[in-house]
């Protein structure tokens, strides 16, 4: 009885080995296909960046993804990766940070697709890519790609939907493949590919609200793209060999883009089809414009795009900032020592007459240090705050500044210092900054060329009477308006942030044009008030996160030092000298608008 029992539970274990070994090996078989098949792709797949300037005038970088489709070294990948870039590279797999130039070869933002072409000699592994057509809802699919940079990242997911339509950025994509495999920022343009290692979508897009994935995620199926690509790389032929003639009853298959012949008979236009198969198919735009007479079945020539449907996703290129690899590559001590040296250059010159000097920190931080326009002004306004900080301690002592409408003007300079950084964070070029920096340029003109101040009121509205002694013992006596140093500053805070200065450099013309101060108390007014709103202005890019410690307090040790000099020169140089530099100072910000204002016309053109 004994035995019989031990041999009923030696049989029950091992049907349950051999159950559970059995079950495994569907599983097993599974992981073996998804090895392989990433294996296979991953030697095809390149990260590919796309270096570009914004309408600020920073260079960024939009990363994005593709994969090898011809051994000649033709990439394929997203338009919007590299829309309107300057330069193109793209890095293998695992050949370390090694990039390659590309060119861009052929692109058409109707399917958001291009073809690049690598330039080297080598001999490139294509992609196998497989028949979209074939695939069903509900198969397995893997994402590979380079999400927030991150090379060679791979991803698991299935097929939910095979004709999802949708719009991104105005234009409409047609039977788009939905999967939840998971498409962040850095993936546009690689591959999505079945578990035997074979291309069936291009990623391209997520629906996305709040900009990362939610699981909803589109790809472009392949066999559209192919129709692209080409139209460059030619078809696979199934053999060499020179094509048998045609019986006169077999119509020649012909590639719509090739160049119509020129001879009698094709002299006018008329259908194709009546003497071709059309073998390969031109995409167009059902908004296009049609090049020819209507003609029905336009599907037999034509792969046709651009349905009206609905909008919700986003592309999924990743934009980051360009860091100049030459500044950026430089050792600590050094690169802290060259800010520090030019912190002191420009505190000194700022202090000077009276500015803060954002007009040299912004396109510093922005050309040499390769920040955002974000990024460089809110740090510039930091550096901005250390150096009036200082500076002001410094006119205080020599007596030069006129307390009492510091004060007032520093309470009605704040809301402006609330405001700009939130303006700046959609900061755009409009028509009125071309005619503000019009205004600039007449007042530099003035500056320059005049002496004299300008009276907007009457003589009897300058009432307020003012008598300053400095620390030498000199006495200055002026007679100002209250109400207008009140609109002018609220005016002049508002519009300086918008072009990226901390104010001074026009707070201080009009202190000396419009309120009639003296030249070197206008320039200790100017630095007081500019102080409290630079303080204001630090503690919300702070919040926003456009502050860089580390490139701001080497820079504003350096504009501390700045500051002293600057005073002690201002009180050796005329007032002559000065309204001069400040009108150069004001000519060179007028140019920068004008410039910038240029760019961005000819950027969207």
């Amino acid at each position: 009885m004994i035995a019989r029992i031990l041999l009923i539970v030696f049989l029950s274990l091992i049907s349950q080995d051999i159950s559970l070994a059995i079950s495994a090996q569907p599983l097993e078989e599974l992981q073996k296909n998804i090895n392989q098949a990433t294996s296979n792709v991953m030697k095809s797949v390149v990260s590919v960046k796309a270096q570009k300037q914004s309408q600020s005038d920073i260079l960024y970088e939009s990363i994005g993804s593709g994969f090898v489709v011809d051994d000649r070294g033709y990439v394929l990948t997203n338009f919007h990766v590299i829309e309107n870039a300057q330069n193109i590279t793209v890095s293998q797999w695992r050949i370390g940070t090694n990039e390659i130039s590309a060119k861009l070869i052929n692109a058409d933002q109707s399917l958001d697709l291009a073809l690049l072409k690598i330039d080297s000699n080598d001999i490139f592994r294509p992609a196998s890519l497989d028949n979209s057509d074939l695939l069903k809802t509900g198969h397995l699919v893997i994402c590979v790609g380079s999400p927030f940079g991150f090379k060679d990242s791979v991803t698991f997911g299935i097929v939910s939907d095979l004709h999802r339509e949708i719009v991104i950025q105005g234009v409409t994509y047609k039977d788009m493949i939905q999967t939840d495999a998971v498409i962040n920022e850095g993936n546009s343009g690689g591959p999505i590919i079945n578990i035997f290692g074979k291309v069936v979508g291009v990623g391209t897009a997520i629906y996305a609200p709040d900009g990362t994935y939610t699981g909803i995620g589109f790809a472009i199926p392949i066999n559209r793209a192919k129709h692209f690509f080409s139209q460059t790389t030619g078809v696979v032929l199934a053999a060499v060999k020179a094509p048998a003639p045609l019986p006169a009853t077999v119509k020649e298959p012909i590639d719509i883009h090739e160049k119509v012949p020129d001879d009698q008979i094709h002299q006018e236009f008329s259908d194709c089809r009546g003497c071709h198969v059309i073998s390969v198919k031109r995409v167009v735009s059902v908004k296009a414009a049609m090049s020819h007479i209507p003609l029905e079945g336009c599907g037999d020539c034509h792969i046709l795009t651009n349905d009206k449907v609905a909008t919700g996703p986003v592309t999924v290129a990743l934009n980051v900032p360009k860091q100049n690899p030459d500044f950026m590559q430089i050792g600590f001590f050094v690169r802290s020592s060259l800010l520090i040296l030019f912190g002191l250059v420009v505190g000194t010159i700022g202090t000077m007459v009276g500015v803060g000097g954002g007009f040299i920190h912004v396109p510093f931080l922005m050309l040499v240090c390769g920040f955002t326009v974000q990024d460089a002004i809110g740090t510039s306004i930091g550096i901005i705050f250390f150096n009036t900080t200082a500076g002001s301690f410094m006119y205080y002592y020599k007596k030069c500044i006129d307390v009492d409408l510091a004060k007032k003007l520093s309470l009605i300079v704040i809301p402006g210092a609330i405001l700009g950084p939130l303006i700046v964070q959609q900061y755009t070029n409009s028509f009125f900054l071309v005619v503000f920096a019009i205004l600039l340029l007449v007042i530099s003109c003035y500056l320059f060329f005049s002496n004299s101040q300008i009276n907007l009121l009457p003589e009897y509205k300058y009432n307020r009477e003012v008598t300053i002694e400095d620390l030498d013992g000199n006495k200055v006596s002026y007679s100002t308006n209250i109400a207008l140093s009140y609109i002018g500053t609220f005016i002049i805070g508002f519009f300086s942030n918008l072009i990226g200065i901390g104010g001074g450099i026009i707070h201080v013309p009009f202190l000396i044009l419009f309120l009639r101060i003296p030249v070197h108390i206008a320039l200790g007014t100017s630095h007081f008030i500019l102080c409290v709103s630079s303080f204001v202005g630090m503690i919300m890019f702070m919040i926003l996160g456009n502050i860089h410690i580390d490139y701001m307090m080497p820079i504003a040790v350096g504009a501390i030092l700045g500051a002293k000099i600057g005073v002690e020169l201002s009180k050796l140089t005329s007032p002559v000298v000065i309204r001069k530099m400040l009108a150069l100072i004001l000519l060179f910000v007028t140019f920068r608008i004008f410039i910038k204002h240029i760019t961005t016309i000819m950027m969207l053109k």
